[in-house]
């Protein structure tokens, strides 16, 4: 087994980000760990200034129980047009601070 398919088996049994969000339903919603480019838009976002959009990005890696995604690409529209402020914060900080908290932009922009 070569160490690539060894790196990829060891990412199926990673700590997914456990969520209770009554706003959208009961279940328990999960987000999976970032990839390397996922943090690299979500930091470039918030290191351009536009916090926001980050966040919103954060939320759209939302799944549900099944794996399935909770916000679809035509969803971004609403999260950055329609929805609560509060929603996007809330949510959208929680992801970040979990999976973002030990990285700068400044260091995915290095390393990429």
């Amino acid at each position: 087994m070569r160490e690539i398919d060894k790196l990829k088996e060891s990412y199926k049994g990673q700590q997914k980000l456990e969520l209770k969000i009554p706003e959208i339903g009961d279940q328990i919603y999960t987000v999976d760990p970032l990839t390397v480019k996922d943090a690299q838009k979500i930091l470039g976002l918030f290191n351009d200034k536009k916090e926001f959009e980050g966040l919103v990005e954060c939320c759209m890696k939302l799944k549900r129980e099944d794996g399935s995604s909770v916000f679809l690409p035509n969803d971004r529209t609403f999260l950055m047009g329609e929805t609560s402020i509060g929603f996007v914060q809330k949510i959208g900080n929680e992801i970040a601070q979990y999976y973002l908290s030990s990285v700068s932009a400044g260091d995915v922009k290095k390393n990429s």
